[in-house]
């Protein structure tokens, strides 16, 4: 997302590339003496910059035969996180915690002038500005690393499923098929919460897109849901989460801190987020590995991950 009148204020184009990027980022900084910064690295939300990676082809967690493999410090990961350091190093990004009263105060009142969001995004941005330049944003594409690709990624990663354990699978089932396709669950919650629908069907309702409504009036009428759907074209679904993802995100928090503190470059934070390992690692290294086939996966009406709240794709 990006505020349209700040970048219209400052001369600002859209970047496609993240050359680009960077590019209007410093120009943006000189244009208003160092007060608008181009966007939040966001170091305390590791989906945010998984999801990024992700995008770059990145892979964080591998399966060999019947093992887990971990490799957060991943050459493309390196890449990336070093692009944002470099943004934040030169004063062109903020660091505000994700989710804050600080960080929304910093779009409202222009100290920044664009966000990597989810698809739920405008929807946040929407209720938490709430008429704070109401109107003034619009949604972009991600830029790319390499000009013409329309690559994604997803901000988390988790999906509606039914256990074994359940008294009513059927009944449940079904309910998982409502609210994700039918089209008073799936304008609800586009419209009460943010929740971008998981399914292709659910996609295809044009009520979806009422330029008055919210988040659809607050990024000037524009049609996000179609933006979104294209990038989610771009997502590559193989991308495989480990079960103990929880303790990688709270670790995340901690290296990331030390490397906008200054403490760590790139690389060690990063290598510093790989070494560390929860209680029990080896054990659900060990863990046999069970593979959805491709043909069931192509086939079935969730995506692979969808996490209520934060699916992306994500986007300018």
């Amino acid at each position: 997302m990006y505020n349209k009148k700040t970048f219209d204020k400052y001369q600002i184009t859209v970047p496609k590339t993240w050359d680009e990027f960077a590019a209007q980022a410093e120009k943006l900084s000189k244009a208003s003496q160092g007060k608008v910064k181009i966007a939040n690295f966001f170091a305390d939300y590791a989906p945010w910059f998984i999801g990024l990676a992700w995008a770059a082809d990145a892979k964080f967690f591998k399966t060999s035969y019947d093992t887990w493999n971990q490799e957060l410090n991943n050459p493309i990961a390196e890449k990336v996180l070093t692009y944002w350091n470099d943004l934040v190093k030169k004063g062109y990004a903020t660091t505000y915690k994700g989710f804050t009263p600080e960080l929304y105060n910093a779009f409202a009142n222009g100290e920044i002038a664009a966000s990597i969001e989810a698809a739920w995004g405008p929807g946040v941005m929407a209720a938490s500005l709430k008429e704070r330049t109401a109107g003034d944003w619009q949604v972009a594409p991600l830029p790319q690393w390499k000009a013409g690709e329309t690559k994604s990624g997803n901000w988390g990663g988790s999906a509606f499923v039914v256990t074994k354990q359940s008294k009513f699978p059927k009944a449940a089932t079904l309910f998982n098929i409502w609210l994700n396709t039918h089209k008073s669950a799936v304008l609800n919650n586009w419209y009460n919460t943010g929740i971008f629908p998981a399914s292709t069907q659910g996609l295809a309702d044009p009520e979806l897109n009422l330029p008055d409504k919210d988040p659809a009036k607050f990024c000037g009428g524009q049609n996000v849901v179609q933006i979104y759907a294209d990038a989610a074209k771009g997502v590559d679904v193989d991308f495989p989460w480990s079960p103990w993802f929880a303790f990688v995100n709270d670790n995340y928090n901690k290296q990331m801190s030390d490397l906008v503190s200054g403490k760590f470059t790139p690389k060690q934070a990063l290598d510093a987020w790989q070494a560390r390992r929860p209680a029990g690692y080896r054990k659900l290294l060990s863990r046999p590995v069970r593979l959805v086939p491709r043909s069931t996966q192509r086939n079935r009406i969730l995506p692979v991950r969808r996490r209520k709240g934060s699916n992306l794709p994500i986007h300018l």
